[in-house]
């Protein structure tokens, strides 16, 4: 079944002393035919080819959640206008891998690193990269990683780059960055990160600058942090890079989510908050719960923002994968109770909107109730001053449909009542935006 859920983001609660950004994303999610196989912690990539951009699935955890034969060696491929699947070459490994990552460039993709778990659960960190070449169905094998990786963060720089971020190696996680050259077919290293060795972070790549956060390190257990890096590639050499602590971020901790970026955004969605090993049971032996939270970091204005949550929510996911300039597949993962899933998410950027550059309104609230609505509505709005008050009523292309309240509004709360059929609305999206005393909020309705 079809959904599509859409909002317009809103930035997160901070101090007064800050601006809104100029810009907003209006997004939304959709359903696509899901894959022929239930897969978790799997690798993901995609190509254009032709006129026709694809999508790769590779190995990953079967729904028996089993050590040994519950990793799997078999392939995908998905095909982004007929919304079809097919089954490609299975991985030439002996046996499947979990974490995992892969990325696509200059017509091949570059398998790299992720463990294996044996029938006894002992586990294998591997340092190598199969290299699959989709006209012909075929492997080869790459230049083996200079320290072998699972569960780390794996960006595409300058179309010809590979970098590698931390990650699990075999008995510790490593601080190691290092970049695989998919010409010359070789490793170098960069610089280590200045934080310390991660499992299960997400990140991404703007230009120069990437933002990875969260994961896992060692402090004697296993101890998931909240914690975001950002770090600038020098002069166009990824062999110098500057790490700067970016501090805490707002919300719950990620483990296992994915990271993916949108000009100068740096965004993330799924994952969970109590880390695991294969089967989403937590290392402190308590279920761990999926998260359909999407958001993001702006490179511009150093403020966090919040995107329509994912109504398939899922955790296991790790990567996200760009189909044009717009759209971002979500494939697979955990979803509810630990289920391995089949499903694939897309998170549509609809347009960028351009906001009048403002302070941070404070003492302002603004709901709408209930919300989506069949017909009759109430804005509640509680402040902390009074002052004259428009709501209005627009769709998503910037037109006012509608005036909700004219006239002076004194501190304190006050509801009022609309009709949806009395407006005439049909289904869909719309923004009410409230003008108090020069504070603006703008929020979405969505009518069913």
């Amino acid at each position: 079944m079809k959904f599509i859920v859409r909002t317009l983001f809103l930035v997160l609660c901070f101090p007064v002393t800050q601006i809104l950004a100029q810009t907003q994303l209006l997004t939304h999610w959709e359903s696509k035919a899901p894959m022929p196989a239930h897969r978790s912690n799997m690798a993901t990539a995609s190509l254009e080819i032709g006129d026709t951009t694809w999508i790769f699935t590779f190995m990953g955890i079967d729904s028996s959640k089993s050590c040994g034969s519950g990793i799997r060696l078999e392939a995908y491929k998905y095909n982004t206008i007929s919304d079809q699947w097919y089954t490609i070459a299975s991985v030439p490994d002996t046996e499947g891998r979990l974490a995992a990552s892969a990325s696509g460039i200059n017509g091949k993709i570059y398998l790299i690193g992720g463990y294996k778990v044996f029938n006894n659960c002992n586990e294998f960190t591997s340092p190598r990269v199969d290299i699959y070449d989709p006209l012909t169905d075929t492997w080869s094998q790459g230049d083996s990683a200079i320290t072998k990786m699972d569960d780390h963060v794996q960006i595409v720089y300058k179309d010809s780059l590979i970098i590698t971020i931390s990650g699990w190696s075999q008995s510790t996680n490593t601080r190691r960055v290092q970049i695989y050259d998919t010409y010359l077919n070789n490793w170098t290293l960069s610089n280590d990160i200045s934080g310390p060795g991660l499992f299960g972070h997400c990140g991404s790549i703007s230009g120069d600058t990437i933002v990875y956060l969260d994961g896992v390190r060692i402090a004697g257990n296993f101890t998931l942090i909240n914690q975001v890096w950002q770090g600038i590639i020098s002069n166009g050499n990824p062999g110098s890079i500057n790490w700067t602590n970016l501090g805490i971020h707002p919300g719950a901790k990620v483990y296992r989510g994915a990271g993916f970026s949108y000009g100068h955004r740096i965004l993330f969605t799924g994952g969970t908050n109590n880390a695991y090993n294969i089967n989403g049971i937590g290392y402190n032996n308590q279920p761990s719960v999926e998260s359909g939270r999407t958001w993001g970091y702006n490179l511009q204005t150093g403020l966090y923002e919040d995107y329509t949550h994912n109504p398939d929510s899922v955790m296991d996911v790790r990567e996200v994968v760009q189909v044009g300039q717009n759209k971002f597949f979500v494939v697979g993962g955990m979803e509810a109770n630990q289920k391995v899933s089949n499903k694939v998410s897309v998170f549509v950027i609809d347009s960028v909107v351009v906001a009048r550059e403002q302070a941070m309104p404070m003492g302002l609230t603004v709901k709408i109730n209930p919300n989506p609505v069949k017909d009759r509505a109430r804005v509640e709005i509680e402040t902390d001053f009074s002052g004259k008050c428009e709501v209005s009523l627009y769709d998503l292309n910037g037109k006012r449909l509608a005036n909700l309240y004219s006239g002076m509004l004194q501190a304190g709360k006050k509801s009022f009542q609309f009709s949806a059929d009395d407006l005439d609305l049909a289904a869909g999206t719309y923004l009410v935006r409230v003008v108090l005393a020069a504070q603006e909020v703008t929020t979405k309705l969505q009518v069913l």
